[in-house]
């Protein structure tokens, strides 16, 4: 937060010019809603691991959602989230979205959070996306496959460790 105030910049831009594309984090959200078909606004969103919230500052900015529910494990973070329009911040297990009743939401998506982690967590959580979502609304999420590990990537792997983990592609299609 320090840094991004420091360069004169919102902790999205900050972000995505550190450790991204610049702008990468608006272009993701608007290729989601056109991809989902979401446009004006709709009743309710739903983020697991929402972070720094640069995601949910283009969400709601683009989508103007009566609530946005957020599952954020990090607590430094809730601060933050908190002074965000709308937000209504669930108890975070790290796992489940117990406090979403099924079929609830509009769009429930997680961006730059399922690479972190493990396999089993990502398939419970997709499980959950499943189930709380509208018929109709969207599930939407990034995350790394086993296409993604080119050998350079594999090697840079291997030589300085990775934090990120991968979930077959296959799998996640079918």
């Amino acid at each position: 937060l320090r840094a991004a105030r420091k360069a004169g910049l919102s902790v999205g831009a900050y972000l995505d010019r550190e450790h991204a594309q610049p702008g990468s984090t608006p272009e993701a959200v608007r290729a989601m809603t056109k991809i989902g078909g979401l446009t004006g606004s709709c009743d309710v969103v739903c983020e697991i691991g929402p972070g720094s919230g640069r995601f949910a500052v283009e969400v709601i900015e683009a989508l103007h959602p009566g609530a946005y529910e957020i599952y954020e494990t990090a607590r430094d973070w809730l601060p933050t989230l908190r002074r965000l329009p709308n937000v209504v911040v669930r108890p975070a297990d790290g796992h489940t979205l117990a406090a979403t009743p099924d079929a609830s939401v509009d769009l429930v998506h997680s961006q730059r959070t399922f690479s972190y982690l493990k396999p089993y967590v990502v398939i419970g959580y997709l499980a959950e996306m499943a189930r709380v979502v509208k018929p109709g609304g969207v599930v939407a999420f990034d995350t790394v496959t086993d296409p993604c590990l080119d050998e350079r990537t594999a090697e840079l792997w291997a030589e300085v460790g990775s934090i990120h983990h991968m979930i077959s592609r296959d799998w996640l299609l079918q």
